[in-house]
């Protein structure tokens, strides 16, 4: 849930480099609201389509008269019905946060996240290999039944610190501690639909015991420091972190549920009783330490070099009690590598930056294949340069980019029932455009696009079937566009109007180009009006989502041979 989220930032290029562990492509970093010295209070609520409520409360202010307490504190309520019957769902969320300046140079925060999101009878209809649905009758069609459920329940604590022993060098230390739990009892059809619309189901149960459990603990140390050498200017980074994941899973599957029809959908009374269930164990300590510069030249040359090393050890046990196994312990694998990643940037006028980088990364083992040995681990590179503008002062700015990710040893399994095994790689290339700003007074845009003509398949360790063919769920053009305006004139003071449009290309679903699905582009449209109420704002929206009611394949994912 994103009730204390301030802001999502994207950060590609250069600027993805400033992080320790990070996936090729870039980084999603969620900036978290924080205590405020200055006391602020806000109320929302929702109301919207399919019994949609939301209620969010944000509170902070100093505990103290010398503000060296300060807390926030966050909470959301939401439930909704769907456009598909059965669906919808509930959620709580609540996220108090504490600030302590210990002194003019050290502040600690500390903060408790809680979150509990149950989601109702989540449908998934087979598809044609046109990629339209097999026996689609309405969008509010399920043939899951009305007590499916999933259930996401997770408890977080964080304390981070921060010292600063003068204006050039500081250290940081975070550490988090989560605890979750996941839990599902679903119903789904599988297979072809009969002419006379009949379809097969399967039942699968998750925690069947109560007892599963997905546990980490993270600590990480940062310090930071800035010093010359001659005529270079050096920000350094050195730091390490240490990951562990505890992990337990209890799965029951069902596969001869029985069926139902398309046509007169049969649906359960009661959760069906599984005979036995299937346990996994997961233990994953992986910590790793790097090191990384960023140095200034002069005529506005910036260079960024780091060295990271990653070492994860993998292991568990798993007991398949469905299909008659006993239990099997997974020795613990070690998997270890120094991944190097480099930027330069070059800003030959004060608006225009030009930019290149090259980073990789590393991943731990797959698992076990039907041998018993370990899968090779898997690895990513990525090369990118590109173009950044920044017009109207700083305003509005714009960036062009060509990308090109190279990953190894995806994993993935052949056939039903089948060991998992390491595929080889995959390659993906193209172009973004991002453009966000305020293009003059009231006028804001912000917009995406992306071009990606090769996604494909380069290695196949299973077999070369499916070496050149487009990669699952990859549209070669796909984009997004909203602008909005606020009337600057006093008599229209506050009212915002605004309109945005989606848009997805064409989508093979799986791997081998035997399914797809066609592209769409939905316009959604926006209106507000802020009143200030003594030192109170008071603001009523509206929003209208897919106003052309077009019909869509918002998700789609593939399992085994079934295309959902």
């Amino acid at each position: 849930d994103l009730a204390n989220i301030d802001r999502v930032e994207v950060l590609k290029g250069q600027g993805s480099l400033l992080y320790g562990r990070a996936e090729p492509g870039g980084i999603i970093n969620f900036v978290t609201k924080q205590p405020l010295d200055t006391p602020y209070y806000s109320l929302r609520q929702q109301f919207g389509s399919y019994n949609h409520y939301r209620t969010d409360i944000d509170a902070t202010g100093p505990l103290t008269a010398n503000k060296d307490l300060a807390y926030r504190l966050n909470f959301a309520y939401q439930s909704n019905d769907s456009i598909t019957q059965f669906s919808g769902g509930e959620r709580v969320f609540a996220a108090p946060m504490l600030r302590w300046k210990i002194s003019d140079k050290t502040t600690s925060t500390f903060k408790i996240e809680y979150s509990d999101i149950t989601k109702k009878a989540d449908n998934l209809l087979p598809l044609n290999k046109n990629g339209t649905q097999q026996g689609y009758q309405s969008r509010s069609q399920n043939l899951s039944d009305p007590w499916s459920f999933t259930k996401d329940e997770y408890v977080m604590y964080s304390m981070n610190t921060e010292h600063k022993f003068n204006d050039d060098w500081s250290i940081r230390h975070r550490f988090n501690a989560s605890f979750g739990q996941g839990t599902m009892r679903t119903t789904s059809a599988t297979g072809n639909v009969n002419a006379n619309g009949d379809i097969r189901r399967f039942f699968f149960e998750q925690n069947a015991d109560g007892k599963d459990y997905y546990n980490n603990f993270f600590n990480s140390l940062e310090l930071t420091g800035k010093f010359n050498t001659g005529f270079m200017k050096h920000t350094m980074l050195l730091g390490g972190d240490y990951l562990r994941t505890d992990a337990r899973a209890t799965m029951g599957p069902i596969f001869g549920l029985g069926g139902t029809n398309i046509y007169n959908p049969i649906h359960l009374a009661q959760i069906p009783a599984i005979p036995s269930f299937n346990t996994f164990r997961y233990q994953q300590p992986w910590f790793g330490i790097y090191a990384q510069d960023q140095v200034e030249l002069p005529h506005n040359v910036h260079l960024l070099g780091g060295l990271r090393y990653d070492n994860a050890e993998t292991g568990g046990d798993s007991e398949y009690k469905v299909f008659g196994g006993s239990k099997t312990i997974n020795p613990m694998v070690t998997d270890d590598r120094v991944s190097p990643r480099g930027g330069i940037l070059w800003q030959p006028l004060p608006d225009l930056s030009l930019y290149g980088s090259y980073t990789e990364n590393f991943g731990a083992s797959n698992g076990i294949n039907a041998q018993g040995g370990k899968l090779p681990p898997q690895t990513a590179q990525q090369w990118e340069s590109g173009i950044k503008t920044e017009l109207f002062d700083g305003r509005f700015t714009g960036s062009l980019t060509y990308f090109d990710l190279k990953k190894q040893n995806l994993p993935m399994q052949a056939c039903i029932g089948c060991p998992t095994q390491a595929i080889g790689g995959a390659e993906s290339r193209g172009l973004e455009l991002d453009v966000s700003g305020e293009v003059f007074p009231g006028m804001k845009l912000i917009g995406a696009y992306s071009y990606m003509p090769f996604a494909k398949t380069t290695k196949d360790s299973v077999g070369s079937d499916k070496i050149g063919m487009r990669l699952h769920n990859a549209p070669e053009n796909s984009g997004n566009i909203w602008a909005t305006y606020e009337f600057q004139d006093e008599d229209l003071h506050g009212l915002k109007l605004g309109a945005g449009v989606q848009a997805v290309g064409r989508r093979y679903i799986g791997y081998n180009e035997t399914m797809r699905t066609a592209g769409y582009a939905t316009l959604n449209l926006m209106t507000s009006q802020m009143w200030k109420v003594g030192n109170t704002h008071v603001t009523a929206q509206l929003n209208a989502d897919n106003l052309l009611d077009k019909t869509y394949l918002g998700a789609v994912y593939s399992y085994q041979t079934g295309m959902y």
